[in-house]
Parts: C-alpha cells; structure tokens; sequence
C-alpha cells in the first residue's frame, strides 16, 4: 500500500470516528465514541505502577491518607519519599484530613475545560483508543489534522495536625500524555492570616515507562519561588524514563506547613494552582494570595484553580 493510500485511508477512519461523538451532560464538549475506534486489541491504557511501598506498615499507610495521600500515590511511595515525609512533618506528627477539593480537566488546542470524573474517565478511554488507530494507520504529525486532547486531574487537600499547625498538600496527575513534555509550575497560596512555616515545604514527581518493564522513576520537588501568599515548584516533566523508554503517565505532589498568625481570624483558605508551559526559556513565577501567573513563557494553559476553605 502506498504511503498516499495510508494517509487517504487514516483521513477517512478519523473521520468517521470523529463523526460518531456524543454531547457532554453537562457542557458543549464532545467525546469520540469508543465503540468506533475498537479495532483487533483493546484500548490502550496505562502500565500498573509497580508497588514500591513494601516497608509501609498499614498504620503508615493510614497515617500517609490522613495526609491527604491517595491510595495511587501510596502504592508507589519510596523509602525516600517517606523518609523526607518525617523529616518534614516530624516522625511521630498525626493529622486528620480537614476537607479536599479534587477538579478535573480537559485541555484541547489550548482550551482548558473543567469536566465531571465521568467525563474525564470516558475522555481517556476515547483518546487513548484514537492514539491507537492513529499508531496503526502509521500517521505522522505532518498527516495527522485532529486536535489533540490532554486530561488531568488536580486534588488540593488540607490536614490539621497534632503539632497545631496545617498541612496544605496539592497533587497533580495526568492521564494522558502532555502535549508538551517541559516544565511545568504547581502551586499554592494561602489566605493572609496563614504564615508558611519556613523549611516545612516537601514534593515528589513520579514517571512510569511506557514499555513493558513498567520503571518507576521518582524526582524531588523544590520551591524555588517563595513568598508570603505561598510557593511554586517547577516540575521538569520528562520525555523518556531512566531505562531509555519513553515515559507514561506523569503524577506528583508539592505540600508545606502553616499556620494561624491572627488570633482574632475564624477561619481560612487556600488554593491549588497548576500551569502547564509550552516555552520554558527565561520564565518567572508570581504568586498572589489566590492566584498564581506565569511570565516569559511563549504559551501557557493554567489549570482552573482549586480552592478550600475551613474554619481554625
């Protein structure tokens, strides 16, 4: 078959897919119907993670959830993720999850659209089954016209602790390949009548190969912008995986301390930020006190923010 044959024949299989969407229930956007894009094998889908957190006790791991940790990021938590955990949060520290504030994204052509799980969930299936018909049908990016489409998820979580202080974590996960593998910020900035607590601030970025031996990679986070409405953390997303595969799926979380400097205050908030960066070259980082922007960058799609509220 000729190369213009392929191309012709992906046109008209896209298209057809692309024909068969059904309306969101609760926006304008459309979702490829799955059932049009089965070919021979199933949809593509992400390698388990590999569990690496065989020295957590299940009193740890039910300390690590009052924390504010999902059971995706126990599962692949490292003995020096959670070594640096104590360090910063104090070994013998307890807390108690005040609420969450978990939002869901679609990011399309640069249009971010906040979405239902369900949406989210149906979402991934239908692209990662059109990824598929595109690898079979050999496309390149030269012949390929359809819009790519990005998922995400963002949870913002505050814990109350036994030493009298907060703990503000916010953790990101992408369920499908980002557009662009650069750098990324994640934040969070907090009401005035919050004080970070200096040195209390800890992340952790995760990778997973895409072949099937399934590597683990884990990186450490540092703030490298801080100020009094919060902190931001670059994250280098990463294109290929330490085995020389190309790289999955791609999580992680930043999190610190704080604490009540108004005694006069009831209650507080605090927000989860995210920014995803299309130009890294010479960027900078500014926080307000519900907001987080980005400059220098070329291209930047900022995530809806998340936001959580609890009274001292």
């Amino acid at each position: 078959m000729s190369k213009l044959t392929v191309i012709l024949c992906a046109s008209l299989l896209l298209t057809s897919a692309l024909g068969g969407v059904s309306a969101s229930a609760s926006a304008s956007e459309s979702i490829v119907d799955t059932n049009l894009l089965q070919l021979s094998s199933p949809d593509i889908t992400y390698p388990a993670l590999n569990q690496t957190n065989s020295f957590l006790s299940e009193n740890d791991q039910t300390r690590l959830i009052n924390f504010g940790f999902t059971k995706e990021e126990i599962d692949s938590f490292t003995l020096e993720q959670y070594t640096t955990f104590n360090e910063k949060v104090g070994k013998d520290t307890t807390g108690e999850v005040i609420d969450t504030d978990t939002t869901y994204y679609k990011i399309t052509n640069h249009q971010v659209t906040e979405v239902t799980e369900q949406e989210l969930n149906e979402g991934v299936a239908a692209t990662n089954a059109l990824n598929k018909l595109k690898d079979s049908l050999f496309l390149t990016a030269a012949s390929d016209n359809t819009a790519e489409t990005n998922w995400m998820v963002m949870t913002l979580s505050t814990t109350k602790l036994s030493t009298g202080t907060y703990n503000l974590k916010n953790s990101f996960r992408w369920k499908t390949f980002p557009t662009y593998k650069l750098t990324d910020v994640v934040g969070i900035t907090i009401n005035p009548n919050l004080t970070y607590v200096n040195n209390s601030e800890y992340g952790s970025y995760q990778t997973t190969s895409a072949d099937f031996s399934h590597v683990i990679d884990t990186y450490a986070l540092h703030a490298t912008k801080k100020d009094v409405p919060g902190l931001g953390f670059p994250v280098d997303l990463r294109a290929y995986s330490s085995n020389g595969a190309g790289t999955g799926e791609h999580s992680g979380y930043v999190a610190f301390q704080v604490q009540r400097n108004n005694s006069s205050a009831l209650s507080t908030n605090a927000y989860g930020h995210y920014a995803h960066l299309y130009n890294t070259i010479n960027y900078s980082i500014n926080l307000t006190n519900q907001a987080m922007s980005i400059s220098g960058s070329t291209q930047t799609d900022y995530m809806n923010d998340t936001s959580l509220s609890w009274t001292f």
